[in-house]
């Protein structure tokens, strides 16, 4: 039996230091909300080591990356 293009996505668990959930919590931020950002960085993170990116075009789409992040807190 063939899995044709099935796709399962898989998770990992990161866990957020406790410094960021304390700015959550200070800050009034859902950590459900902490969580997604982080999520957003890592993401950004794992792409731009595994790809053939110039260093510049990286440094553009972390910036707007990080800013999505923000804004979404």
């Amino acid at each position: 039996m063939s899995t044709g293009g099935d796709v399962t996505p898989s998770t990992v668990e990161v866990p957020i230091p406790q410094e960021f959930k304390i700015l959550a919590r200070i800050r009034g931020i859902p950590e459900e909300r902490l969580i997604r950002a982080v999520q957003r960085l890592l993401i950004l993170e794992a792409i731009s080591l595994n790809s053939e990116l110039k260093p510049e075009d990286v440094k553009e789409i972390s910036k707007k990356v990080g800013k999505a992040a923000w804004r979404s807190l």
